[in-house]
């Protein structure tokens, strides 16, 4: 089996969550100016089933950010699964703490880059909406060593056989 499967998971629902909430942030913003858009129509704006259509669409982006922290969960028990799984010998332990550094040197530029997007002011309505997703990414750097910990725990933490 693949002994450094947990750091690569663990970079993976870094960059992955990053990813997700910048499509859902934009997608957020894109709907809404649609939406804005499509009710200004006056032929759309003639037909409640097409106005009550477009205020169904605005209600599932309202859910962005409730599927953000899911999904964050989710790779998190993914993470576990998978550390428990994958067998591990404490002797790499150094070398997943340092994967973890860097790992984390990655997610500051992320939280950087996250906060210079987020400050936009064509986002600024919609990133109220998702204060969680808000959350999440802009504390990226800190979630990230909380998560290598939790797969070195799970990873290292069980007792070593030979497989």
């Amino acid at each position: 089996m693949n002994k450094k499967a947990s750091v690569q998971d663990v970079a993976l629902i870094i960059v992955l969550l990053f990813s997700l909430a910048i499509v859902a942030l934009v997608g957020k913003v894109a709907f809404s100016e649609f939406n804005a858009r499509m009710g200004n129509i006056t032929v759309v704006n003639s037909s409640q089933v097409t106005l009550d259509a477009l205020d169904d669409g605005y209600n599932v982006t309202n859910k962005y950010d409730y599927v953000m922290f899911t999904i964050f969960m989710g790779l998190l028990i993914a993470l576990i699964i998978t550390g428990w799984l994958v067998g591990g010998n404490p002797l790499f332990t150094f070398v997943y703490f340092i994967a973890i550094v860097i790992i984390t040197i990655l997610a500051i530029v992320l939280s950087y880059v996250w906060n210079r997007v987020s400050t936009n002011t064509i986002f600024t309505t919609a990133l109220a909406e998702m204060p969680i997703t808000d959350f999440m990414i802009s504390n990226i750097h800190i979630i990230t060593p909380v998560i290598g910990f939790i797969g070195l725990l799970v990873m290292f933490a069980k007792p070593y056989t030979e497989q």
